[in-house]
């Protein structure tokens, strides 16, 4: 009499440990090894800043990760301004193997977001090479200028906070005062693209903003566009002269949006502020539409062409007056255009020189908001 049938034929064989934890880890793995190829600039750096020796190996095991110079030894960059040239150096050769940044510079307070393969690329470890905690504030600024860089927002030792008759100060000053800036707007065109670096250096003791104050932390944060830049852009645009030209190519890849034109006039430091203002004009305005301070008048011309050469808008502009404004800048309005998504070429042209904007920073800019 047949009292059972073989087990195997009614229950599915059981999976030993080692089966069970490989099935486990497998995911567990697959997810940081996602994560070590999107973070593979970031893994690029510390290496570079550890234990350079080691990048070929790390080169060798992932081909696609971003190259640059072996970094030199600091102490043979004898003078400011060459630490500057060779931050620059390494910058340019970094960013050729970098991948495009997918992240918008808005978005720099989210970099460190794990599940984001291509966000900002923080250079920070670096900026530090070149600029190490302790450095003086004025070497920094000798090296960030001898690498390229425009101090956005400068610093301001006590003794030189801007001061207005009946006013405590030009603006509301907070305890520390505000940090120092940089940035680096690069457009190439070959390959054609756009680099930006923004960078902030902190003091090393709160508030200490004099010529001798160390330095402290020092954030650098790069983004990287291939092909025509989208905007938020800008461009080094001098008015100063007669027939001057800015041509540079857009493109606008999302849906029909209005960007808006604007000439940014820059304050090469706080104690300017009042001329260049000056400089620019107020921004009160009379019934019909006239500007009680124009400022310095800045004829131009804007032509945009589509990649025919069509033209898709044309006009020219008596640019004066001032509309929003920053701390060491003041933007003046030009035009508001209404772009569907497609390529575009811009073509700016001054009509007659300005000499009195001769020895002030000048930018096209191109953003999303006035």
């Amino acid at each position: 009499m047949v009292k059972g049938v073989a087990r195997g034929t009614l229950t599915q064989r059981r999976l030993g440990w080692r089966q069970v934890l490989c099935l486990a880890l497998a995911p567990i793995l697959l997810i940081l090894g996602w994560i070590v190829l999107g973070r593979s600039a970031g893994i690029t750096l510390l290496i570079w800043e550890q234990e350079p020796s080691a990048l070929p190996i790390w080169w060798t095991v992932n081909p696609q990760a971003p190259r640059l110079p072996l970094p030199e030894a600091i102490d043979a960059l004898a003078t400011p301004e060459a630490k500057g040239r060779a931050f620059h150096a390494t910058i340019n050769q970094f960013s050729v193997t970098l991948p495009e940044s997918q992240a918008s510079l808005r978005d720099l307070n989210w970099r460190w977001m794990m599940f984001n393969p291509l966000p900002l690329t923080d250079i920070s470890i670096v900026a530090r090479h070149y600029i190490p905690a302790g450095t003086s504030y004025v070497d920094a600024e000798r090296t960030l200028e001898a690498a390229g860089l425009k101090i956005a927002i400068r610093r301001v030792p006590d003794s030189e906070r801007p001061v207005l008759p009946g006013s405590k100060v030009l603006f509301p000053w907070p305890k520390d005062g505000f940090e120092e800036t940089a940035e680096l707007n690069q457009f190439t065109t070959d390959p054609p693209g756009y680099l930006r670096l923004g960078m902030s250096i902190l003091p090393q003791t709160p508030g200490a903003y004099d010529d001798m104050s160390p330095v402290g932390k020092i954030v650098a944060l790069f983004n990287k566009q291939l092909g025509p830049p989208r905007p938020a852009v800008s461009f080094p645009f001098k008015v100063s002269e007669a027939f001057e030209t800015l041509d540079v190519p857009i493109r606008v890849d999302e849906v029909t949006k209005r960007f808006f034109f604007n000439l940014v006039f820059r304050s090469a430091k706080p104690s300017d502020i009042k001329r260049v203002s000056k400089l620019a004009g107020g921004s009160g305005r009379y019934n019909d539409g006239r500007y009680g301070e124009p400022g310095v008048i800045v004829p131009l011309s804007l032509t945009i062409l589509r990649p025919d050469g069509s033209i898709f808008f044309e006009n020219t502009f008596q640019v004066q007056g001032s509309g929003s404004f920053g701390y060491m800048w003041i933007f003046r309005n030009i035009v508001a255009i209404t772009f569907p998504p497609g390529e575009y070429r811009v073509k700016v042209r001054t009509l007659a020189p300005n000499p009195l904007l001769l020895d002030v920073d000048t930018e096209l800019g191109i953003n999303n908001s006035f």
